[in-house]
């Protein structure tokens, strides 16, 4: 975390003199990072993986109340078709091992959380 603090601190994207727990600012743990040499994990801002990020927020009737989406790939921006809902991940399992699987669809499960259901209300998909 200390090298992407130095990466966002050196492109001017940091607040610098923000305190942490450690009693310094983010701006001096950024700057005392040392990144090892010939790594590869922590790309340049100036050579990204992708334009955005990993998570979207869906508009419209597909979440009402609002949720965050984890997408897995980054090339589809908009999907049109069928939706099923499924209120439990083990329900979309058994489905998809039953052959029930038709492809060109989006399966719903909006009470699966990070950590699996049920919980986190409506804030998955």
């Amino acid at each position: 975390m200390a090298v992407v603090a130095k990466r966002l601190l050196d492109a001017g994207l940091l607040a610098a003199d923000a305190p942490t727990v450690t009693g310094r600012t983010i701006g001096d743990e950024a700057q005392a990072a040392r990144e090892t040499t010939s790594q590869q994990v922590i790309r340049p801002l100036s050579a990204p993986i992708a334009p955005h990020g990993g998570y979207r927020h869906p508009p419209g009737h597909l979440a009402p109340d609002g949720c965050v989406a984890k997408v897995a790939g980054h090339a589809e921006k908009v999907f049109r078709g069928t939706a099923r809902v499924f209120e439990r991940e083990e329900d979309a399992f058994a489905a998809v091992k039953a052959g029930e699987d038709q492809g060109g669809r989006r399966d719903r499960h909006p009470y699966e959380g990070p950590k699996g259901g049920p919980g986190c209300g409506r804030c998955s998909t």
